[in-house]
């Protein structure tokens, strides 16, 4: 990512490409553990160097809530904010678009040639 963060057009075309893929990054961020919204943007900035705003995430968090791939866990932190971990529904459908990725990569590397 350093490389990329030397360039503007580069960084705000990446930081496009993630809030496009928002949702799935979520799911499979809760699958393996819960986090909360502000350990969301965190994670988001540590991984992807992109930094998200509080509405873009917890947004998005309501949204896939309602879309039943994710659900609190019942905890919450001395903030009383929520924790999400993904439901079975959430894992299965990403399971089912992580069989595509070698499709996806054949794709991204032909449109990018």
């Amino acid at each position: 990512m350093s490389r990329m963060a030397e360039n503007a057009a580069v960084r705000r075309f990446w930081g496009n490409v993630v809030k496009h893929f928002l949702g799935l990054i979520i799911v499979d961020a809760v699958r393996k553990e819960a986090f909360n919204g502000n350990k969301l943007k965190q994670y988001v900035r540590d991984r992807y160097a992109v930094d998200l705003s509080s509405d873009a995430v917890y947004d998005r968090l309501r949204s896939l809530e309602k879309q039943g791939l994710i659900e609190p866990d019942g905890k919450e932190s001395a903030e009383r904010a929520k924790f999400y971990t993904a439901t079975k529904q959430g894992i299965d459908l990403l399971n089912k678009l992580l069989a595509y990725r070698e499709e996806t990569k054949t794709f991204l590397t032909a449109l990018l040639s």
